[in-house]
Parts: structure tokens; sequence; C-alpha cells
């Protein structure tokens, strides 16, 4: 990993570079996420030439998205504890050497192979760049700044996706299918050097264990659930494995979740609305998700509901209205205890919902 100990203190690079020094931050971070966000979504377009060189199926070579999206996914759960125990500056300089030499591998791999292991390095550098945005922009700017911060980061982020199909077919029908791996090395390179010369050496190392069998199971069930998405349920034996392992997973969790409402008060469950049968099984996982926000995990996704409820056509009020029932209190017991406990000066909660769809006339 890069040497963190050679570079100035925050203090010192904030001294020199004054008030605009923390958007200089915010500015090397965001070249870092663009460039695994590149990686991310330039690929798709290469996957015809990729049947045609190779002569696989599309569901063959559709691995090599699939397997980056596992990797990505997987490489995030330790970033939290790397940053801990090696600093932001390691981390964020090892996550965008990596890219970039795993970038500039594929693009010299001539098997197909090869092609999906450097997908899977590119995969884990992207994963452990994407949590690094907001998590700068909450530990640098102050909350009334916050907004405007993550403005500005989440439209470079929103851009690269929009424009990173059109680039790579531009580079694919010039130089080949080897080409979409260089798409995001000007971002590599520009976060490289920017990051070298502005981020700060670590304040403080923290020496925490790490719970790697945790990591094992979640990497494991995360495996599981892309390969079925993957393709799985399109054989019988295959889905009925599918089903034992989605279903040992759901049980886990479930086991995890009592587990864990054992340590709290009899108020705590009352607040959550685990009392009361129509909003316990949303408060459980409410409950959990502020678990997870205290121990240091940061992103917790809570969801609701088997398949789309949310996504109502018909009796939009009635239906709205007993989900609304079932979901009020815990997320506002969520709220609650993460304002308690001081957990929420450096916790953006969102609420998301669907919206639009492509409905047929007659579903309407």
């Amino acid at each position: 990993m890069p040497n963190a100990m050679s570079a100035p203190s925050f203090e010192s690079l904030a001294a020199r570079h004054g008030e605009r020094y923390k958007w200089l931050l915010l500015l090397v971070v965001a070249c870092g996420m663009i460039a695994g966000v590149l990686s991310t979504t330039s690929f798709s377009v290469a996957i015809p030439a990729l049947t045609r060189h190779f002569g696989l199926g599309q569901s063959q070579v559709q691995w090599a998205i699939t397997v980056f999206m596992a990797a990505m996914t997987i490489a995030m759960l330790p970033v939290a504890w790397l940053i801990d125990r090696f600093g932001f500056r390691v981390v964020f300089l090892s996550a965008i050497s990596v890219l970039l030499m795993s970038s500039i591998a594929g693009s010299l791999t001539t098997s197909f192979s090869a092609v999906v292991a450097a997908r899977i390095v590119q995969g884990a550098a992207a994963g452990m760049l994407q949590p690094l945005g907001p998590l700068a922009v909450m530990r640098l700017f102050p909350s009334t700044v916050q907004g405007r911060a993550s403005g500005v980061l989440g439209f470079g982020i929103v851009l690269a996706p929009a424009t990173a199909p059109a680039l790579g077919g531009v580079l694919l029908d010039q130089f080949g299918w080897h080409a979409i791996f260089l798409l995001d090395l000007p971002f590599c390179l520009l976060a490289a050097v920017l990051g070298l010369r502005l981020l700060p050496a670590p304040r403080e190392r923290l020496s925490k264990p790490f719970d790697w069998g945790g990591m094992g199971l979640l990497t494991l069930i995360t495996v599981a659930l892309i390969e079925g998405v993957a393709g799985l349920a399109a054989d019988n034996l295959a889905a009925g494995l599918w089903g034992m392992i989605t279903n040992s997973a759901n049980d886990w969790f479930a086991l995890r979740a009592r587990v864990a409402e054992s340590d709290e008060s009899e108020a705590t469950r009352r607040l959550y609305g685990l009392d009361q049968p129509r909003t316990e099984d949303f408060g459980r996982k409410c409950l959990l998700a502020r678990r997870l926000v205290e121990r240091g995990v940061r992103v917790v996704q809570v969801y609701y509901g088997a398949g789309q409820p949310w996504d109502t056509h018909s009796r939009n009020a009635e239906n709205l209205r007993n989900l609304c029932a079932m979901t009020d209190r815990p997320s506002a017991g969520l709220v609650t205890d993460l304002k308690r406990r001081g957990l929420l000066d450096d916790t953006i909660v969102m609420w998301t919902t669907v919206s639009g769809g492509n409905d047929m006339p007659s579903a309407c």
C-alpha cells in the first residue's frame, strides 16, 4: 500500500490551501468514484463483441459483468475497518492503484478467463471507492453545507454512467473491445496525482477486530443471490438449490435479529413497535439497522414488503394507509433512537419509494 506517513497533516494542508481545501479533497474523491463508475457501466456495450471474439454465448459472456458486481458489493464490506486501520489516504490510493493496474491488465488480455479475472479485481477496487464519497462529505463539511457538497459529488457520479456507454461505444468501434478497459484510465491517473498531493496523513489509526466470519457468510450469500439472478432458476434442480440457499439466508437473518433484540430494553422494543403484531416485522428490521449503524456499518438498507406492495395501481388510499400503519411507528422509532444515541449527527436517513411504470392498459 502507498506510504501514508510521508504525507503532510490535514492541518498543514488546510493552512496552505485555505477554505477551498475541503472542496479540493471532494474533487479528489469524486475523480476516484467517477473512475469506478466508468468501469462499472461501460462494459455492457462490449458484450456482443466479446461474444463474437471468444465464440461464447451471451449468458457466458455476461459473467464479465456479474463477477464485477459481486466483487464490488463484497469489497464494500471491509472499507470502514480498512480506513480505521490504515487511514483514508492509504485506502483511497490503494484502490485507485489496483483499479489502474487491473484496467491496463484487462486491456492486454487474450483469453476470456483473464477478462473475468481482470473484471473481478476491477470490481473490488471500484467497490472500495464507492463508500468514500459520502464518508468524505460527512467528515469534511458541516451539516449546513453537506447538501451542497452531496449535490456537487452526485453530479459527477450521475454524469459518468450517462456518458460511459456512448464513450465505450466510440472506443469499441475505433479500437476494439480491449479499449473498454481503458475508459477509466484518465480519471484514475487524475485521482492518483491529486490524491498524492492533497490527501493528508491519518490523524490516528485504530486497530479493531474485523468480523471475517460474518464477511465470509455475507460473501457466500451475495454470490448465491447474484448467481440466482444470473439464471439458476432456469434449471429445476438449480432452482431447488437456490430456494434452499435463500431460505437459509432468511432464517439466519431472522435469528440474528431476534438475538439482537434480546439485549434491548422494553422501552426500546416498544419504541420500534415490537409490542404490536402490525409493526413487529418492520420494527425488528429498523432495530437491526440501528445496531448495524452503531457498529460502524456505513450503508444500511431497510426494505419492507414482499414483491412490490408499494407499487399500487388500485385501491391506492386503502393499500397505502395499511402499509403506512405498518411502517410509520418503526421508522419514527429508528430516527428517535438514532438521535438520542448521538448517531444522527453523522448519519443520513433517506426514504425512497417506487415512481412510474410501464403497465399495459389492461392493468391500469
